[in-house]
């Protein structure tokens, strides 16, 4: 036992390794994510603990992400990958979001009108992730088709200081309730679930 009275085993003051080999690949867990196991008895339990991490870690080819581009996700698994400029294309584009967005700046797609392209159904849920590991808690896809993705700022794509290349904005009256992906920068993906 250390001085803390914490176990000394090899596996219990590991990190999740994340991503191997890859030095332009998303991370596979946030900054804050952490492993805890609490073991009584037999301590042999951590060396499954540590398998366990072990086997979760993304080779490289998984952890890449294509920085411009976001996936959407249908159910079924049918994926579409949109650019800056397919966004710039959807109809009812925004040149400026700092009227809905006072605290923002920058152009921006409606999410309605990309889900319009999509013809995606009306009822549903919809994971946003974000490049950084970030999942957000399913939200329903009538207050998701509320937002915008911020792609621009002074015609140039959305700069990563500022939550780029593609941020997510929700307005604070598509729901009465908070919603978890109300922004969320560096979107990586949108996962549509049915109903």
């Amino acid at each position: 036992m250390s001085p803390s009275g914490k176990g000394s085993h090899p596996h219990a003051a590991r990190r999740h390794p994340g991503c191997r080999n890859s030095s332009r690949a998303a991370p596979s867990f946030r900054r804050d994510s952490r492993a805890d196991a609490i073991v009584s008895g037999d301590a042999s339990s951590l060396d499954h603990v540590g398998a366990l991490l072990e086997a979760a870690v993304l080779d490289a080819s998984e952890c890449q992400l294509d920085a411009n581009r976001i996936e959407v996700v249908l159910p079924g698994g049918a994926v579409h990958g949109l650019d800056r400029d397919q966004l710039l294309a959807l109809p009812g584009g925004i040149d400026d979001v700092s009227a809905r967005f006072p605290k923002r700046s920058g152009s921006a797609a409606r999410v309605s009108a990309l889900f319009d392209t999509l013809k995606l159904p009306a009822n549903g849920q919809a994971v946003v992730v974000a490049g950084d590991g970030f999942a957000a808690e399913p939200v329903a896809l009538d207050i998701l088709r509320e937002g915008v993705l911020l792609h621009s700022l002074e015609g140039e794509p959305l700069p990563a200081k500022l939550g780029g290349p593609f941020r997510l904005l929700i307005p604070e009256d598509a729901s009465e309730e908070a919603v978890s992906c109300a922004n969320v920068k560096g979107v990586a993906k949108i996962v549509v679930r049915e109903g």
